[in-house]
């Protein structure tokens, strides 16, 4: 079952003539590419991306960064799971994120199946609804498309976001 694509970009936000270092616009999607010329990782520059969208409350901006089909998103607090179930679901989450303060600790990326990449990253919430809560991140972003210049696009497939807290679970041993 495909689910329905992702909403435009609101109005005002356009098509970059050259995009920022970092992004790429393909067909009205965002794609994250690693800029030439960096000490940068591909999953810093997607973790820094990611978490500034949500701290200026970017929410379009962060969401057209995901695949339009077959999204994954979800949330972990606790005991308690919040799955998305299409795209309109993404964005109500990104949106309860907004303005977000996160110290990031940790960022790694790992190859995986057809030239994915998992991305992890570990910080601390600074943001008064959840300060000084511990969270995980994971991302798997897929190859989209060529850059033309030798460079991959990539968008998100799939996003877990785990705030950790030192509660054991009612009947955890």
């Amino acid at each position: 079952q495909q689910l329905p694509s992702m909403p435009p970009p609101p109005p005002g936000v356009t098509t970059p003539a050259s995009p920022p270092p970092g992004l790429m616009w393909v067909n009205g999607t965002r794609q994250f590419v690693l800029p030439r010329n960096t000490n940068a990782t591909l999953a810093q520059v997607v973790s820094e991306t990611y978490f500034t969208c949500l701290n200026r409350g970017l929410i379009q901006e962060l969401a057209a960064h995901f695949v339009p089909l077959a999204c994954q998103k979800s949330i972990t607090v606790g005991g308690a799971h919040a799955f998305c179930a299409g795209p309109l679901d993404i964005i109500r989450q990104l949106e309860s994120l907004k303005a977000m303060v996160v110290q990031l600790k940790g960022v790694l990326q790992q190859t995986s199946v057809a030239g994915s990449i998992l991305v992890i990253t570990t910080g601390v919430c600074l943001s008064p609804q959840q300060a000084g809560l511990s969270f995980c991140h994971t991302l798997t972003l897929i190859p989209r498309a060529s850059d033309g210049a030798g460079g991959v696009g990539y968008q998100i497939q799939n996003d877990a976001l785990c705030f950790l807290s030192n509660e054991m679970p009612a009947g955890a041993v």
